[in-house]
């Protein structure tokens, strides 16, 4: 005997109600029907799209070129001047030759600049200009610059009866209660030559050029030399004199006096003419 009252039997009931709603659901729409049906009719009981959906081809690409073929690089053109350049029809945006309006921008130096009236220490890029001879060292303390402490680590090296503190290229000498900025003695010894030097040759001779010192090898590390006459370099220290002479001009510093030359590429380097 069958318990229709049962669990069970509703289950079925509900089932079978939904299966079969499914397949009556199912059998209404067009797609159901035979494909001759489908076929035979003027479309309107095909899917969207179905009489213009392309045929697939092995041997065509999904841009419609044939297989192992290349399609060709067409780029768009614009109505621009003949004088601005090939670049103009790829770039509409760009107006000018960029080979022609080159400026010099100086790296952003690693060092740390210290502002001693705050005690803060931050990064201060140089700035170039074509008439600014230490365009490449405004970052560092002028010669002559008093100061009055270290916030910074140094290192302290013992020459001629002074003990000078080196730092960041840079020296300072005792004066009274505080440290004034001066240019390294020659035969003074270092360790470690300044980041961002310079090697240049003067008659074949390698020399190491930094912020207005010169450094040869000495044993295991460098020593402060002469200024060779003749060497040419891109920047000066910062505290030069101007001298003019039969209308030229000439800077001084440290006791040497260089002119300023202009090179193939429009830059202004600067030569060792005199050493006093």
């Amino acid at each position: 005997m069958i318990n229709l009252s049962g669990s069970f039997f509703k289950k079925f009931l509900l089932f079978s109600f939904l299966a079969a709603s499914v397949i009556i659901a199912q059998a209404q729409r067009p797609e159901h029907k035979s494909r001759e049906y489908r076929q035979q009719g003027n479309g309107n009981n095909r899917r969207p799209n179905q009489s213009t959906r392309p045929q697939f081809d092995p041997n065509r690409r999904h841009d419609g070129y044939e297989r192992g073929t290349r399609p060709p690089r067409t780029m768009p053109t614009v109505n621009a001047p003949a004088n601005r350049g090939a670049s103009a029809n790829r770039f509409p945006h760009v107006n000018r030759d960029f080979r022609e309006h080159r400026i010099r921008i100086a790296p952003r130096p690693d060092y740390l600049y210290v502002n001693h009236a705050y005690r803060r220490t931050y990064y201060r890029a140089p700035v170039y200009s074509a008439h600014n001879p230490c365009w490449r060292y405004t970052y560092l303390p002028a010669r002559r610059t008093v100061i009055s402490s270290f916030p910074f680590s140094f290192v302290t090296i013992n020459f001629g009866g002074f003990g000078y503190r080196y730092y960041n290229g840079t020296f300072y000498q005792p004066f009274n209660n505080s440290f004034i900025v001066v240019a390294p003695p020659i035969g003074l010894p270092v360790t470690v030559l300044p980041f961002g030097y310079s090697r240049i040759f003067v008659n074949s001779s390698p020399y190491y050029y930094y912020n207005g010192t010169y450094y040869n090898d000495y044993n295991d590390g460098y020593q402060v030399v002469a200024p060779p006459v003749g060497a040419l370099v891109e920047s000066i220290p910062q505290g030069y004199e101007t001298i003019t002479i039969d209308g030229e001009t000439y800077y001084k510093v440290d006791g040497v006096q260089y002119k300023p030359e202009v090179q193939d590429n429009g830059e202004i380097w600067y030569r060792v003419l005199k050493v006093n």
